[in-house]
């Protein structure tokens, strides 16, 4: 981003030298940072654009596909050996790593190696871990908890089974209201784009998908409750929340298919919680909960 934002301020030619390109990198003085890794690790060449091809196409139509795209490597090397760039490459390319760093991301790959992207995948889980936190707070606000704990492992609730039913993301208990909150929370990143947005969706709705493992732990809740009443400490009937809350609102219904999971966004969870949330049709509230 200190090169982006260093190369923005200089009145560039449209083509330029790799002697030129190194030079005026090195000239910016930027700490750790050289021409010569710049022009190895950020350029877009014919061999790393060569997976974007489909079939025997000539050109690229597969847009913002991985690593090699204009939005994160604004410099074209070009035929004659000369790099291309412009004010608006390096605009749209700063952008777009702003927005990885404030609103998280997967930038390429699952599996980072390198120290950049591993910071920008560390990133992802801190503000995961920040949305359960104001989740739970709206919770303590409105509630007195008798059971409040984040990631709360299903084997020390049922016991070690065949499949990893994983963990709850918030479990949180009132026993004055009677109530219990299960609470599977999702941080999804500015998507920039319908691919980005087309992912975060099939994460979340493909086969063996978030919502299915999360409706699994649910279901495992309405199977064999009294395990999990033992585990708090609950005696007699509670209503359950079976919650999937993201950070944004998604484009979907707000109950799957048979009113077990509830999905809202953190925007609309306290409305949710004090009975003020509009159902879709605005002729009552939505705050469905399951008798166990």
């Amino acid at each position: 981003m200190a090169v982006l934002y260093g190369l923005s301020k200089y009145n560039l030619k449209k083509y330029i030298t790799k002697d030129e390109f190194i030079k005026i990198i090195d000239d910016l003085g930027i700490e750790d940072v050289t021409g010569e890794i710049i022009y190895n690790e950020f350029l877009l060449t014919k061999d790393n654009v060569v997976t974007h091809l489909k079939s025997n196409d000539d050109y690229i139509w597969t847009v913002e596909t991985n690593e090699n795209r204009l939005s994160l490597k604004p410099f074209i090397h070009i035929n004659s050996g000369k790099i291309m760039t412009n004010r608006e490459l390096l605009d749209r390319s700063m952008n777009t790593w702003i927005s990885y760093l404030l609103n998280g991301g997967s930038i390429y790959v699952k599996n980072p190696q390198d120290k950049l992207l591993k910071a920008f995948q560390l990133r992802n889980e801190q503000l995961g871990e920040r949305l359960v936190e104001l989740l739970r707070n709206i919770l303590r606000v409105n509630y007195n908890s008798t059971f409040d704990e984040i990631e709360v492992p299903n084997s020390m609730i049922w016991g070690k089974r065949e499949i990893n039913y994983g963990d709850f993301d918030l479990m949180f208990y009132s026993e004055e209201a009677k109530e219990l909150f299960l609470i599977e929370a999702k941080y999804i990143c500015d998507s920039l784009n319908a691919a980005g947005m087309v992912s975060d969706y099939d994460k979340m709705f493909r086969d063996k998908g978030y919502h299915f493992k999360c409706r699994r732990r649910y279901e495992l809740v309405i199977n064999e409750p009294e395990a999990l009443k033992k585990f708090i400490g609950i005696d007699g009937e509670i209503n359950v929340h079976f919650l999937f809350v993201t950070s944004k609102p998604l484009d979907i219904e707000l109950q799957d298919k048979d009113d077990i999971v509830t999905f809202i966004s953190l925007e609309t969870f306290e409305s949710y919680i004090s009975g003020k949330y509009e159902s879709e049709d605005g002729k009552g509230f939505v705050r469905p909960t399951y008798k166990i």
